[in-house]
Order: C-alpha cells, then sequence, then structure tokens
C-alpha cells in the first residue's frame, strides 16, 4: 500500500492515523499475513470494529430518538423497531455496499486468488472502526466520524426498508387497485421544527385516519404513508401473517416484554454440517403453550423461522374472525407495538 494509498483511504474515512500500520493491518487478509508473516491480518481489529460500531450506533440512535422525560429515558421509537434499524445498518449487505462506494477493496493486501466480496467487504469495515478505536486510543468521537464518513446513519433515520421502496407512490397504486379513496393528505410544520403528515382512508364506508411525525418533511410523508399501506394488507387485505411479520425473534420478544406471553424458549442443536434444528417453546395464560421444531442450514434460520412459525400459531390462536379483518390479540400487537 502506498503512501498516496494511504492518504485518499484516510480523507475518505476522516481520520488521520498516528500509526498508519494499523490501517494497512486492516486491509491484510489472513492468506496473506501468512505467506508474510511480518504482517498481521485483519481479524483482530475487526473484532473490536464490530464492537465499537454497536455502541457508537446506539449512541446515535440514543441521541436522535430518545430524550430523558420525567428524570427517566423515554423513545418515539420501541425497542423492535430500533432492533430492527440497527439490523440494517449492520447487515453484512449494507456494510459491504459502503466499502464498494468508497472503493476500498482494490487497496486490500492479499494473494492473486483471493477476492474481496460479500462478508469479506462487510469485515473490512469494521477492520477500519477497529484500527481507528486503537489508534485513537478509544475516542469515542473520532470512532463516530469515521462511522458517519462510511455508513452515514443518520441518513436512515426518516426511512427504512419501505420507505427505500417509496411508500407514497406504492399506496397510491394499492389504493388504485382496490378503490380506497385516499382524502386529506397533507403536511404541516410544527414549532419545534418537526412536521406533521395527515392521511384518510375511506373503503366501502370504513373510515381510518393516520398522523405521524418526523423531523423532515419528506421523512412525515413517507411516514404516514408507510403505515397507511401496511393498515391496508393487514386488515383491509387481510394477508396472512407470515407474508408480513418482521424479525420475529424480536416479536415474540416484544409479546413477552409486554406480558402477552409469559415466555419464549428456543432449544437449538447442530445435526450435521450445514443442518440445525431449532425448538420453539412459547408459555401462554390458560395452559396454552405454542411448541414448534424447524430445520434450517444456520442456527440463526432455525431460530427464525421457529419464531416465525409459533408466533403464527400464537396469532390464529386468538384471532377473531367476525369481520374478517384480524381483530384480537393480531389488531393490538400491530397499533401497538409493531
Amino acid at each position: 500500500m502506498t503512501k498516496s494509498d494511504l492518504e485518499l483511504i484516510q480523507q475518505k474515512i476522516n481520520y488521520t492515523f498516528s500509526n498508519p500500520k494499523l490501517l494497512e493491518q486492516a486491509f491484510t487478509t489472513k492468506a496473506f499475513s501468512r505467506k508474510n508473516p511480518e504482517h498481521m491480518d485483519y481479524e483482530l481489529l475487526e473484532y473490536f470494529g464490530d464492537k465499537v460500531l454497536s455502541f457508537v450506533l446506539a449512541k446515535e440512535f440514543a441521541e436522535y430518538f430518545c430524550k430523558i422525560k420525567k428524570k427517566q429515558l423515554a423513545s418515539r421509537e420501541t425497542e423492535c423497531s430500533l432492533t430492527q434499524r440497527n439490523s440494517e445498518l449492520i447487515k453484512n449487505e449494507n456494510l459491504a455496499e459502503k466499502i464498494e462506494i468508497a472503493g476500498f477493496t482494490k487497496f486490500a493486501k492479499k494473494l492473486p486468488f483471493e477476492r474481496i466480496v460479500g462478508k469479506r467487504e462487510g469485515d473490512l469495515l469494521e477492520s477500519i472502526l477497529g484500527a481507528v478505536a486503537v489508534d485513537s486510543e478509544w475516542n469515542v468521537e473520532a470512532i463516530q466520524k469515521v462511522v458517519d464518513a462510511l455508513l452515514n446513519p443518520s441518513s436512515d433515520f426518516e426511512k427504512n426498508d419501505y420507505e427505500k421502496e417509496s411508500f407514497i407512490i406504492l399506496l397510491k397504486k394499492l389504493c388504485k387497485k382496490y378503490a380506497i379513496q385516499i382524502t386529506n393528505f397533507q403536511i404541516s410544520a410544527n414549532k419545534d421544527n418537526t412536521y406533521t403528515s395527515k392521511l384518510t382512508l375511506e373503503c366501502d364506508g370504513d373510515v381510518k385516519k393516520f398522523s405521524q411525525k418526523a423531523k423532515t418533511e419528506i421523512g412525515a410523508k413517507l411516514s404516514v404513508a408507510r403505515t397507511a399501506y401496511l393498515f391496508i394488507k393487514k386488515f383491509w387485505l387481510y394477508q396472512p401473517a407470515e407474508e408480513w411479520i418482521e424479525n420475529p425473534v424480536s416479536q415474540l420478544n416484544s409479546l413477552r416484554q409486554n406480558k402477552w406471553i409469559l415466555s419464549a424458549k428456543y432449544e437449538c442443536s447442530q445435526l450435521e454440517k450445514s443442518l440445525w434444528t431449532c425448538t420453539c417453546i412459547v408459555e401462554r395464560s390458560e395452559d396454552k403453550t405454542v411448541v414448534v421444531e424447524v430445520e434450517k442450514p444456520s442456527m440463526k434460520k432455525a431460530k427464525n423461522a421457529a419464531a416465525m412459525k409459533a408466533l403464527c400459531i400464537i396469532l390464529n390462536q386468538v384471532r377473531e374472525d367476525q369481520t374478517g379483518r384480524g381483530k384480537g390479540l393480531l389488531r393490538l400487537i400491530l397499533e401497538k407495538y409493531i
């Protein structure tokens, strides 16, 4: 790695190293290190980078979404929604995309046959953060500047996967298809420099009003459109739970925290090299215990699949079908926690 390469990387990450060798180490693969023992590989830095990334994101979430109210921490986001936001930011696909945008893979110290793609790109981003943490002697402000330079998490705080697809367009298409009228779609500025967007839906004489608040005008519009869109899909069109539930493990945990269920336990075991089994045991009141078992290629997939299956069984057990629109616990869960 040349001096100009190091300077370019430091410029892009908004940090100047006192010890540039740490930055070089972040770009050094394990295979290259084995052939060249004088060069340490990235793995140790990646480990610490993963930890500081979680800390910095938690700090930014707290500063953006939370405030002290009556001497206690309060948030306009639920624990579940914060978990979803965090998952989207730290998932390997997102980290890899940021490294590709920065053009960093070409600087890797690797053997000719090696390719820095996919997970290895995500590892590279975490390695850089680990190098910055060590070089700055764990200076949170310095680490946060690098996180902002590479990930820019604040740009995602007013949006998520749904907004990236533009829920305003999706909502209009859905309403046109099913003859649902959109009325009173308006936005107003608030005194605290935020925006409130309001929207009303009408379908066969049934009226539903929505209101969402955000720090930006587009954020408010997207948020209220997303809320209305999901309401139509879940209630008026009554889609099966399997088609819209996200992060089932987190959803079950949210139900436990809010005392809709007594407990949710998982028992995972590896059957063979690429096959895991997971048993999910959910205890409910009135002696209604749900036990499901699934097999998947990884422990994480098995746990998610088991949680999804258990959650769907619970929703089906308590769903009231008088109106065909999913009343009962399903509605309460959606309106209060999801």
